[in-house]
């Protein structure tokens, strides 16, 4: 729902956000459903940041004409159920979505676009900002896999236990069955760092 409408598009891929106080193994589940649920809807080239509390709409991240990322209170979406009909056009469309193990970046990958999208969110799970890479060639990102923060560099022998600053990675299957990696940096940087993966 967004504010009284229903949004009545076909949902591609959901991940729920990180609980603010998770429950200790072996504990049960809240009775009512809380957090936050981020759903990507391709035809709407936009993925809905939902209050699982109510199944309304907080925010959504728009895709506009350039591939850019556009913030924005509502989700308008046309009805594609029921035999509504589905408009195509030249924006991105957003199937793969992924949360940081800490839950303070949302990356987002489309179909028909090379851009891997990093959103910055708020404590409290809202998007505030975002930065894209281009990764190279002409491809669509199918899936996204993030690593957790990881500590580069140094000679202690150690996987994850250098000195060189954090880095996180993300694995992107592109749409020419190639696996893209790309490193983001403790500022927030974005750089691609292997386009020749195998499949």
């Amino acid at each position: 729902m967004d504010g009284e409408r229903e949004i009545r598009a076909k949902p591609r891929a959901m991940i729920a956000g990180i609980p603010k106080t998770p429950s200790a193994p072996g504990f049960m589940c809240e009775e009512n459903a809380s957090g936050l649920l981020y759903i990507a809807y391709p035809s709407c080239n936009a993925v809905a940041v939902v209050d699982a509390a109510t199944g309304s709409v907080v925010s959504a991240l728009e895709f506009d004409d350039e591939g850019a990322v556009q913030i924005a209170d509502v989700l308008i979406c046309e009805n594609e159920c029921d035999g509504g009909a589905f408009t195509t056009n030249n924006k991105a469309r957003p199937v793969a979505i992924e949360l940081s193990s800490e839950g303070q970046h949302l990356f987002i990958g489309a179909e028909n676009s090379n851009r891997l999208s990093v959103i910055d969110l708020t404590e409290e799970g809202l998007p505030e900002n975002f930065s894209q890479i281009e990764l190279e060639g002409e491809i669509g990102l199918y899936k996204v896999a993030v690593s957790d923060r990881l500590a580069i560099g140094g000679d202690s022998g150690f996987f994850g236990a250098g000195n060189d600053g954090y880095r996180r990675f993300v694995y992107a299957i592109a749409s020419d069955q190639s696996i893209r990696v790309a490193q983001v940096d403790a500022e927030g940087d974005i750089q691609e760092c292997e386009t020749q993966a195998d499949p």
